[in-house]
């Protein structure tokens, strides 16, 4: 049994995946003041949303604002990340996308993160976006990017298939040669005398 080739397999299904997929560094259009941002994958394409950065300066109308990152279909919200803290009046906070985070006030008094467990999916006829509680009509989102893998549908719906079928492969493989080699180390003589 090829364990070594099948693995080599499975690993050849990312080469699939970077002929079909690329990453950008996307600048979001600003959003004029009092008004949140977003932005959306075209097409029939996906968006896997690796990483990102916003700036909001708030006014001086006082009230704490809550930013939080959404993901919605249709105007029908699934997803809403809180950066774990309220922005105060009259401050400019940088907000951080950073997959495999914590939401939590970043190291300085203007930096936030946007923690998620994993990168954020955007499907064809989605939006990600901001979600700013009590926004003022002075606050003002801006200098937003978002670091994206983005590929098509049927090519990441591929990928994934492949990828699943290959790590099937793999597992049989693996569970076969430790079959294998609990068959061959039970059937070997044990001196019980010495344990060998």
């Amino acid at each position: 049994m090829d364990v070594r080739g099948l693995l080599q397999a499975a690993l050849d299904t990312d080469t699939w995946l970077q002929s079909r997929t690329w990453t950008e560094v996307r600048k979001v259009t600003q959003p004029a003041a009092g008004a949140d941002w977003s932005d959306a994958p075209g097409g029939n394409r996906i968006w896997l949303v690796l990483g990102g950065r916003a700036q909001l300066q708030t006014s001086a109308a006082v009230a704490n604002r809550t930013p939080d990152l959404t993901i919605a279909q249709g105007g029908v919200e699934h997803t809403r990340v809180h950066p774990g803290a309220v922005q105060a009046a009259g401050v400019v906070n940088v907000y951080s996308l950073i997959p495999g985070a914590n939401n939590a006030a970043g190291a300085g008094p203007a930096a936030a993160a946007w923690g998620t467990q994993a990168p954020l999916l955007v499907p064809p006829g989605h939006r990600i976006g901001s979600s700013t509680g009590l926004i003022d009509v002075a606050d003002q989102w801006s200098a937003v990017v978002l670091l994206l893998l983005i590929g098509d549908a049927a090519g990441l719906a591929g990928w994934a298939e492949d990828r699943l079928r290959a790590d099937a492969e793999v597992t049989r493989a693996l569970v076969a040669a430790k079959e294998e080699y609990w068959e061959e180390a039970l059937s070997l003589p044990i001196d019980w005398a010495t344990r060998r």
